[in-house]
């Protein structure tokens, strides 16, 4: 489904998300439309929020995919205390609109011009999968693939505290500009760190084994 005002909270998927519409064959369908996320395909302009939830599973889609949402609207949406462990795999190759994150797909901008969707305290280790002769695009990042704008915007304060594995094959955290939290790709090592997550909350939100495994969510009572 899709997220629209509510919160999805302390959910997880480690199942396959596949869309199987595939632009060659949707005829007189919306290829934008074509999307998917590990927890929701997307959340909606209106203040949606995805907190304290992980994706292990396999997302599987041609055009818009995210380790936890293909899309993330404007009016401040937030993805916040979430990662993705899951592979992103690519059905069907269309350069200049096949689009990837690790954490969202794309993050939308509001009227006026400014980023007010939010990616924070979020990490993705997943595995990009590409058809035989596709490459990695400015469409594809490490954290969000695409910000839905071409105006110059103020994104640093709204996308923080954000890694991925450098081993991916995304040299940049927001596809097409390397500026943009240059810190998030690290080493396998150094994501096993706690003092890699600066500011994040190891007291009441994450656990993480030191130096053995990645960060993961404290279990809640609620689960």
């Amino acid at each position: 489904g899709l997220a629209n005002t509510g919160v999805i909270r302390y959910c997880h998927n480690s199942g396959t998300v596949h869309n199987r519409h595939l632009p060659s064959n949707i005829g007189s369908g919306k290829p934008a439309d074509i999307m998917a996320g590990g927890l929701t395909p997307r959340i909606f302009n209106t203040s949606g929020r995805i907190e304290c939830s992980y994706n292990t599973g396999e997302v599987k889609c041609a055009y818009y995919l995210g380790g936890i949402s293909a899309k993330l609207g404007s009016n401040n949406s937030v993805i916040e205390n979430c990662y993705n462990q899951g592979t992103l795999t690519v059905t069907e190759f269309v350069a200049g609109a096949t689009t990837l994150g690790g954490i969202s797909g794309t993050l939308s901008i509001n009227a006026g011009g400014d980023l007010s969707s939010t990616v924070k305290n979020c990490y993705t280790v997943g595995t990009i999968s590409l058809p035989a002769g596709a490459s990695v695009t400015e469409r594809m990042g490490g954290i969000v693939g695409y910000r839905n704008a071409n105006n110059a915007i103020k994104p640093v304060a709204k996308i923080n505290g954000v890694y991925f594995l450098s081993d991916l094959a995304t040299p940049n955290a927001v596809g097409e500009n390397a500026a943009i939290c240059s810190d998030a790709p690290q080493s396998a090592a150094a994501l096993k760190q706690q003092a890699t997550f600066a500011g994040w909350d190891f007291s009441e939100i994450w656990t993480i084994d030191e130096g053995a495994a990645y960060p993961v969510l404290r279990p809640q009572d609620n689960e």
